[in-house]
C-alpha cells in the first residue's frame, strides 16, 4: 500500500505529450493553420513556460488570427501580446 507522500514524490513525466503537441503546433504552423498553431504551442508553454518556440508562435499565432479580426481594439492587444512575448524572449537570451 501507497502512503499520502508516495504520490506527492512521483512526478509525470510529460516528455513525449509535449513532443506531441510541439509536432502539431508545426504542423499547423507549416499549413498557416493559427488557431491550431496557438492551441498546440499554448500547450506546451504549460509544461515548459520557459519554451522560447512556444512563447513566440502563440503569441505569434494570436497576432495573425487577430489580421483579420475586425474589432481593432481586440486586434490591438493580441499585437501587444505578441510584443511582449518577444521581449520576454530577448530577456531569456540575453540572461
Amino acid at each position: 500500500s501507497r502512503g499520502l507522500g508516495d504520490v506527492y514524490k512521483r512526478q509525470v513525466d510529460n516528455t513525449s505529450f509535449v513532443e506531441r503537441s510541439l509536432e502539431n503546433a508545426r504542423r499547423a504552423k507549416a499549413k498557416e493553420d493559427w488557431e491550431e498553431c496557438e492551441k498546440y504551442y499554448n500547450m506546451v508553454e504549460q509544461y515548459e513556460p520557459t519554451n522560447i518556440e512556444a512563447i513566440f508562435y502563440s503569441s505569434y499565432g494570436k497576432a495573425r488570427m487577430a489580421l483579420v479580426d475586425s474589432d481593432r481594439f481586440k486586434r490591438e492587444q493580441k499585437i501587444k501580446v505578441l510584443k511582449n512575448s518577444i521581449s520576454v524572449i530577448l530577456i531569456c537570451l540575453l540572461f
